[in-house]
């Protein structure tokens, strides 16, 4: 049987010990936790991989993927202007300004009948400094199964089209951006009912 004085610094020496055991246990267990991704440069500060992709985008061990933010490129105010100036008459809803695009690009939007003739006007791709990249045409989109739909109307027609153009950026003097001009047609080519809508582009991604 085991004295009392024994039992007494036993008691103690197992309730150290046990301590001890589970702050090692609890002090472990914090060291192998990962920490906690909820974003792309929280991900990235992890130390995980990055896919080579626009956006970038990082993985986690635990298959979790986040994409790199990209802000918005802001529109100047003189261009902001000119597409609201426009808007009673034609508005494009594919494109938006800015975007990067590629070849073949669709463009899709909606634009008055009297922006029209023979049920389509042209569009031209040309780079900031005006030089033609590539021409199209875009045509009215009417409803087969409605015998009244036509583009000979004062309303609203929607329209669509694509444009192939050549990646300019093999050009020593490249430029970055572009613009997408919808031009009224205008058979009669008086220069008063010459009117176009111009929305710029990017060929490639904005500079952070």
């Amino acid at each position: 049987m085991m004295p009392g004085r024994t039992r007494l610094i036993i008691i103690p020496i197992l309730a150290i010990t046990l301590v001890v055991a589970i702050g090692y246990i609890l002090l472990t267990a914090g060291k192998n936790k990962s920490p906690v991704v909820t974003s792309f440069e929280e991900c990235v500060a992890a130390g995980n991989p990055v896919m080579e992709s626009y956006p970038e985008q990082c993985r986690t061990p635990d298959g979790l993927s986040f994409t790199r933010q990209i802000p918005e490129p802001q529109i100047p105010a003189d261009l902001a202007e000119h597409i609201a100036s426009k808007q009673n008459f034609i508005v494009v809803e594919t494109p938006a300004p800015l975007t990067v695009i590629s070849s073949p690009l669709t463009f899709r939007g909606q634009a008055r009948g009297n922006w029209f003739f023979e049920a389509d006007f042209p569009v031209v791709l040309v780079n900031w400094d005006g030089l033609i990249i590539a021409e199209t045409h875009a045509s009215a989109v009417l409803d087969p199964s409605d015998p009244d739909a036509t583009w000979m109307t004062e309303e609203f027609v929607t329209f669509e089209g694509t444009i192939e153009f050549s990646d300019p950026s093999w050009q020593e003097d490249f430029s970055k951006s572009g613009v997408l001009i919808f031009q009224k047609d205008n058979p009669s080519g008086l220069p008063e009912h010459d009117d176009a809508l111009e929305i710029p582009v990017l060929f490639t991604p904005v500079d952070d």
